[in-house]
């Protein structure tokens, strides 16, 4: 059934090694922010990782978000800027 040996490059492995590389440094980070903040506030911030991706995506491929994908990334960013007021000032 599985008889045929498809190609395989090592150079293959390049982008799951830094995909796998990204996710680590992603969780070190999270852990390491809960030491300055609450869980409560890091948490939605590391939800929002897909605005990284979105910016990646308009650099390198050229993409080009619609109305909606750009409304939503101004939510995210609202969001981000909301979590980050400090509530002892106000």
């Amino acid at each position: 059934m599985f008889r045929e040996k498809a190609p395989f490059s090592p150079t293959a492995l390049i982008w799951p090694l830094i995909s796998a590389i990204c996710l680590f440094l992603s969780v070190w980070f999270f852990n390491l922010s809960l030491l300055n903040i609450d869980v409560s506030a890091a948490s939605p911030i590391r939800a929002l990782f897909f605005i990284i991706t979105v910016a990646l995506a308009i650099v390198f491929a050229n993409e080009q978000p619609g109305p909606l994908g750009t409304a939503g990334i101004g939510l995210a960013i609202v969001a981000i800027i909301l979590i980050g007021i400090d509530q002892s000032t106000i």
